[in-house]
């Protein structure tokens, strides 16, 4: 009726150059998790103490699993997250990026609902979301072609999510689209309500892949609505889509030889990235791949 679970995670990261000067911190992270099995219903408590340098913060969780039948389930979350600043939001210069080591920890409290109905060869899943965030460490355009992690203070990002999942003999498809609202919740009245940068509204991903006999094809389909650059919203980035397809062939079992094919941007979509820079224009990729657990596999059967 318990699962048990718990980890330890001690590291240290360190910079020492010219441009950026001299920084390192400890990172310590403790992580304590349960699943208590009471009939069709889980319960997932969580705790994670996490800690860089003198900043240190808890993330409690809280989520249930409920099964109503062999075809429903619903999920629920709630809890408290804590995200120390990382060494390169605080020190690293690089590109565009600028640093600001004057940030402080970002901490929210989150809630999110959700439905699946179906079986393997049909899945459906709708679920909604709500995080409220304090401090929320978020880059920001703030000169041409330079970007800056900021604290945003209060923010919220809640919204809706909607996964599709199908087979059907050697085909099987899969989409998956979030409609995202955000939220600046700081006082000062030129930014109250307003969308945060980098937040699209609406994200799209699609996948649909045949496998037949050595050979497997795949299409990806990945799009997203326009986006704001900074807090005052004068900049912007052109929403996108983009497709890409690929081929695989199983060349030789024995060794577990497979040759690899894709088309990137196959319609040869123009495009920016978060920053302003051109996207890659179309792209072909040939490869080979080589499965040793796949030779060790055929040897066994032997």
């Amino acid at each position: 009726r318990h699962a048990v679970e718990a980890s330890v995670r001690l590291g240290h990261e360190s910079l020492d150059g010219p441009t950026h000067g001299a920084h390192g911190r400890l990172l310590l992270s403790l992580f304590a998790g349960d699943e208590i099995l009471i009939g069709p219903l889980s319960i997932l408590p969580a705790l994670r103490a996490e800690g860089a340098g003198d900043l240190w913060g808890l993330s409690p969780k809280l989520g249930a699993t409920l099964m109503l039948g062999e075809l429903v389930t619903l999920k629920a979350n709630a809890g408290r997250s804590f995200r120390p600043p990382s060494f390169g939001e605080l020190y690293l210069e690089q590109g565009v990026f600028t640093a600001n080591p004057a940030l402080r920890p970002e901490t929210a409290s989150f809630a999110d609902l959700g439905i699946a109905v179906g079986s393997q060869a049909l899945r459906g899943t709708v679920s909604g979301f709500y995080t409220l965030y304090d401090d929320l460490i978020l880059y920001e355009l703030y000169a041409a072609m330079r970007a800056k992690p900021f604290n945003f203070g209060k923010a919220e990002v809640y919204g809706a999510e909607a996964e599709l999942s199908a087979s059907l003999g050697p085909a099987t498809f899969s989409a998956a689209y979030t409609l995202g609202l955000s939220a600046n919740r700081i006082g000062d009245e030129r930014f109250f309500n307003q969308e945060l940068p980098y937040h699209p509204r609406h994200r799209l991903h699609a996948r649909a892949e045949v496998r037949f006999w050595r050979v497997s094809a795949h299409v990806d389909l990945d799009a997203q609505s326009a986006q704001y650059t900074n807090r005052n919203r004068t900049d912007s980035l052109p929403g996108r889509a983009r497709a890409d397809a690929g081929l695989s062939v199983l060349a030789h079992r024995g060794a577990g030889l497979y040759v690899h094919g894709e088309v990137k941007n196959l319609f040869d979509q123009r495009g920016q990235d978060l920053y302003g820079y051109p996207l890659p224009g179309r792209s072909v990729f040939l490869g080979l791949r080589l499965d040793l657990s796949s030779t060790d596999s055929n040897r066994s059967k032997r």
